[in-house]
């Protein structure tokens, strides 16, 4: 599942965005909520999210090796927001390593 993750679009604190996103992560149901949107089923195993906030940009790759991390640590330790460009945004691909812990891929 492919989905973006508008901050802006949200007048919550940041610790409440956390919450709500790992309440998604819990559940498996996407919440009609502005911040959430694009959403994509392609039947893969991960879930995809490209996270805007501001002039910045990334993307955070959860898979069931991550899932629980994220959850209890928050999404925002996980993804690195790079600032984006009007013709491509840039983006960091954050993935689980074999031994679990979070790593930035090109």
């Amino acid at each position: 599942m492919h989905l973006t993750l508008h901050r802006d679009r949200c007048g919550h604190q940041l610790p409440a965005c956390e919450e709500c996103f790992a309440d998604f992560l819990r559940t498996g149901e996407v919440p009609a909520r502005g911040c959430l949107g694009n959403v994509i089923d392609d039947g893969a195993p991960e879930l995809v999210v490209k996270v805007l906030s501001g002039s910045h940009a990334g993307t955070l790759v959860i898979t069931e090796r991550n899932r629980d991390r994220i959850i209890y640590e928050g999404w925002t330790k996980f993804v690195r927001l790079a600032p984006r460009s009007n013709a491509a945004s840039p983006q960091t691909r954050l993935e689980s390593s074999q031994n679990d812990e979070p790593h930035t891929s090109a």
